[in-house]
């Protein structure tokens, strides 16, 4: 009896997992204004948010070259979990980062030359530049990766403990 109890509750515990991962992708487990892709971000133009979303390839192109900071490439797409499980840290991050580097966030389903630009082929990827040329990249949803990258090539990141 008990045996068959285990087995009960563990089928429940994953159907659970599968519900809420579901719910995730969807949306509807966020809290009002945090739940559509893109709420989290501003376009180029918007308010003075620590992350800018780009639409067009030309445009991101040429923010990209024209950078005088370090510039952090943040690709995602609107059905990845992951990316958005992160979002709200590294909105955190960004600002906490402030004038030292730039965050794009580019969907790889709206600006598909970007991701075969840079090769991305999983979501999220992170990838790291300084004059157009690339110090470091990583699959996953991981600050602690990201300030990694950014502190071994200069930056200073805040020592806080949530990421």
């Amino acid at each position: 009896k008990k045996k068959r109890k285990k087995l009960f509750f563990a089928k429940m515990r994953l159907l659970l997992g599968l519900i809420v991962m579901v719910m995730a992708v969807l949306g509807d487990i966020y809290p009002p204004g945090h739940g559509g892709p893109g709420s989290f971000f501003t376009t180029r133009g918007g308010s003075a948010d620590s992350i800018v979303q780009y639409h067009d390839w030309d445009k991101l192109q040429t923010d990209i070259a024209a950078a005088e900071k370090i510039v952090v490439l943040d690709f995602t797409a609107r059905w990845c979990a992951p990316c958005r499980a992160i979002a709200p840290s590294l909105i955190s991050f960004a600002s906490q980062m402030g004038d030292q580097t730039y965050f794009y966030k580019i969907d790889v389903d709206e600006v598909p030359e970007a991701s075969m630009h840079y090769d991305v082929t999983a979501l999220p990827t992170f990838i790291v530049l300084r004059d157009g040329k690339e110090l470091g990249r990583f699959e996953g949803a991981s600050i602690l990766k990201l300030k990694k990258i950014l502190s071994d090539n200069g930056c200073s990141v805040p020592s806080n403990d949530l990421f």
